[in-house]
């Protein structure tokens, strides 16, 4: 793992599933910035093998795995059209090199090498962990240079399809041989699956007519075919074979296409799970917009799905267009971007969702300030904008020259689709990176000046586990105050936790205060976990919030009922609490309260509050 610069570019924003802001950190990990260690890509070996020093010619298409722990991004390296195309593959802000052009093609036959590596998610995950993802091979047999390759948590690459093999449970025309169709050259929408099929569209198909594909695969296995499948009433005609989508649940998938209807104006649809949910011609989403176009779509894991595109006024760029989480309509042209006067222009770049239903959209405002119309917004507030400086060296100042955007301000300053959110609420994007003076700041002169970032953008101290009502019921009916723990001996409202500071890793301010105790002992921890999901169960007096696996922070005296951990000379919680950017933790305190009250323990709770390091 090669080393990269931490950089930040503060936002303030909503916390995800919360009330509160916070102030995020933009981190860069890759750039194409001259002499910058950024810019470099690591691990990169000649065709010998040798290892051989670049820096990125372009950083195209990223994907990222649902919890944030692993990513994996697609470019050119700048080592000539033998050793262009590569995948490198990290956590955090670091990675290196994972399959490159003219390396020999793990998994499959002796003397194939990686030719390029296949648009637009450049690998999926299971739920375990384990990778799958198509590419070209040349060298070998030129028959069979289109492949599907498995990798397991391990790290082993296994063939699980070429380029010529045989497929099962196609039709091809009447007038045609079926059952003699094989794998074609052109794989798209790859996604593995936890039975350990693997989703994919491809055409064209060998020995089958070009009115029988494009089609949707599980393994060798037709899923769904252009020409025989039907849709409702209709049949399907057409497969966007690389811009359909699914989840590792097998349970559900996702399909753009069109299908036969003579009525042209009506034929494209949007599919999940065998359902149409959006048709030209129709409503988007129970709005006055008329479905024109779909250009983006994407499937979480609990198969909540986003799409944008287009209404049917026209194919200008004046058309509005509008995004859409699982039926319901996120934006479109002409709405408010945060509830105020600014609002959505005519052009959505990308979409993206998660689990949770967080959402995330960049597009352009209508602002007609061109040096700052561009924006990213997660669930409804500004994160990142056109104009906004990043610090690329990482030293806490923004002294490096650069800003998001491009030296023609007209350029987009987000890349298309390539916008990724987790389920533990980490976005990674593409973004243009330029100066002061409007140069890209783009040292390979190929392309668009792009920049490989990610922001932390869920809340970063959060309350949760009360002993008001509102979760598990206190023991001996003792509920507390609203957001507190349950009732004790000396005090009806009960004791309070609150977290405050910052919760860096780098610069780690966090502090943890109760309040409203006796003025005993406690003992303030850390678990991984929200106890009961997040209602809490029964300990003693109170509730525990806190569990999973716990680290005992340190015991402290309360003093008028209150105390603080860390206190001047205290190991910070960080350290402590051997953590790590992009990990939640939770924490609680546990006092001592020995008077006859409630049970027989001698002991009660706060609430719980939760936790979100970055770096």
């Amino acid at each position: 793992m090669e080393h990269t610069k931490n950089l930040t570019a503060l936002v303030a924003l909503a916390t995800l599933g919360a009330s509160a802001a916070s102030a995020q950190s933009l981190e860069v990990i890759y750039t194409k910035k001259t002499g910058d260690p950024t810019a470099v890509i690591p691990g990169t070996l000649d065709l010998a093998g040798a290892p051989a020093a670049t820096t990125w010619r372009a950083i195209e298409d990223i994907a990222v795995r649902r919890d944030g722990s692993d990513w994996v991004v697609k470019g050119r390296t700048q080592l000539g059209s033998d050793l262009e195309t590569i995948l490198v593959r990290g956590s955090g802000t670091t990675g290196t090199m994972f399959c490159q052009e003219g390396r020999p093609f793990q998994g499959a036959s002796a003397g194939e090498l990686y030719d390029f590596f296949d648009p637009l998610s450049p690998v999926s995950w299971d739920s375990v962990g384990n990778i799958a993802f198509s590419a070209r091979a040349r060298g070998g047999v030129t028959t069979d240079n289109e492949k599907v390759i498995f990798v397991s948590t391990g790290g082993v690459h296994t063939q699980v399809l070429q380029q010529g093999d045989l497929y099962t449970g196609l039709t091809d025309i009447p007038t045609s041989t079926t059952g003699d169709e094989t794998v074609g050259n052109s794989i798209g929408s790859v996604q593995l699956l936890d039975n350990g099929q693997v989703f994919f569209g491809n055409t064209p198909i060998g020995n089958c007519s070009s009115f029988r594909y494009p089609a949707l695969f599980r393994s060798t296995t037709g899923f769904r075919q252009s020409g025989v499948s039907t849709i409702g009433a209709e049949t399907w005609d057409s497969f966007d074979f690389d811009g359909c989508a699914a989840s590792s649940n097998p349970a559900h998938w996702l399909a753009l296409g069109d299908t036969e209807n003579v009525n042209t104006a009506i034929d494209k649809i949007l599919v999940v799970n065998d359902v149409v949910m959006l048709q030209e011609g129709s409503s988007v989403a129970g709005s006055p917009l008329l479905m024109g176009d779909v250009f983006q779509a994407s499937m979480a894991f609990d198969g909540t799905w986003v799409a944008r595109g287009r209404d049917n006024s026209g194919t200008t760029a004046a058309a509005p267009d509008w995004a859409v989480q699982s039926g319901v309509l996120l934006a479109r042209t002409g709405d408010s971007i945060e509830g105020g006067a600014e609002t959505w222009g005519d052009t959505f770049y990308s979409v993206a969702g998660n689990s949770s239903g967080d959402w995330a959209i960049c597009g352009r405002s209508a602002s007609g300030v061109l040096a700052s119309d561009d924006v990213l917004v997660v669930n409804g507030v500004v994160v990142a904008r056109e104009g906004d400086s990043v610090d690329i060296d990482g030293n806490g100042s923004f002294d490096d020259d650069a800003f998001i955007g491009r030296g023609v301000n007209t350029s987009a300053a987000f890349a298309a689709n390539d916008v990724v959110l987790t389920d533990n609420q980490w976005l990674y994007a593409i973004v243009q990176l330029r100066t002061a003076a409007g140069v890209d700041i783009n040292g390979a002169s190929f392309g668009t000046p792009d920049a490989f970032v990610r922001m932390f953008v869920g809340p970063l101290i959060t309350p949760f586990c009360f002993g008001d009502g509102s979760g598990t019921a206190c023991p001996c009916a003792n509920s507390g105050a609203v957001g507190n723990g349950c009732a004790n001996s000396l005090n009806a409202n009960g004791a309070n936790l609150v977290g405050s500071g910052t919760p860096s890793i780098a610069a780690d301010t966090l502090v943890l205060s109760g309040s409203g105790m006796p003025s005993s002992s406690v003992l303030y921890f850390q678990g991984t976990t929200q106890s009961g999901g997040g209602a809490g169960t029964l300990f003693g007096d109170g509730v525990r919030c806190a569990a999973g696996t716990v680290i005992r922070l340190g015991t402290k005296t309360n003093v008028a009922g209150s105390s603080q951990y860390p206190e001047l000379g205290d190991i910070p919680i960080s350290i402590r609490g051997s953590n790590s950017a992009g990990t939640t933790r939770t924490y609680q305190a546990w006092y001592r309260n020995a008077a006859n009250f409630c049970t027989t323990a001698t002991f009660n709770l706060t609430n719980g509050v939760e936790v979100g390091w970055q770096l």
